[in-house]
C-alpha cells in the first residue's frame, strides 16, 4: 500500500494557489480553515433561543429546577434569576437572554453592527 496522498485538483483551489500559495498549503494541505462565525447562524440561534423562553408559561417552574437537589434553583439562570419560577413578564427573562448572547462581541465584528443585531433581535421578540 502506498502513503501517498492523491490531491484533486479544482478550479477553487488552483485560484487559491495562484493568489497565494502559503494560503493554499494552509487549506488543501493542512486542512486548516479559517474559524469564522457565521452572522446569520449566530443571529438564527439566539433567535431560537429566545423563542424557547418566550415559549415558557410565565409564573410556572422554571426549566433550570432540579426537584431532587436540596437547593432545587440554579441561582446563575438567565430566565428566572434563581427563584425557580418564570416571571410574570416574560420579557424581562428574554432581555437577559439577549443581553447575555450579546455580552460579548467578536473581535471581528463592527460593535455598531453588533448593538443594531441585538436591537433587532430584541425588537423581533418584542414584537412577537
Amino acid at each position: 500500500m502506498s502513503d501517498r496522498k492523491h490531491w484533486q485538483l479544482s478550479a477553487s483551489s488552483i485560484a487559491c494557489f495562484k493568489t497565494c500559495p502559503f494560503q493554499y498549503f494552509l487549506k488543501y494541505i493542512k486542512h486548516i480553515r479559517k474559524d469564522v462565525e457565521s452572522e446569520p447562524l449566530r443571529y438564527g440561534t439566539n433567535w431560537h433561543k429566545v423563542m424557547e423562553v418566550i415559549g415558557l408559561p410565565p409564573g410556572e417552574t422554571c426549566s433550570c429546577v432540579d426537584m431532587a437537589a436540596v437547593y432545587p434553583a440554579d441561582p446563575n439562570c438567565l430566565i428566572c434569576t434563581g427563584t425557580g419560577t418564570c416571571p410574570d413578564d416574560i420579557m424581562l427573562a428574554v432581555s437577559r437572554v439577549i443581553d447575555d448572547a450579546y455580552s460579548r462581541m467578536p473581535a471581528s465584528m463592527d460593535p455598531v453592527k453588533w448593538a443594531v443585531e441585538r436591537a433587532k433581535l430584541l425588537y423581533s421578540a418584542a414584537g412577537y
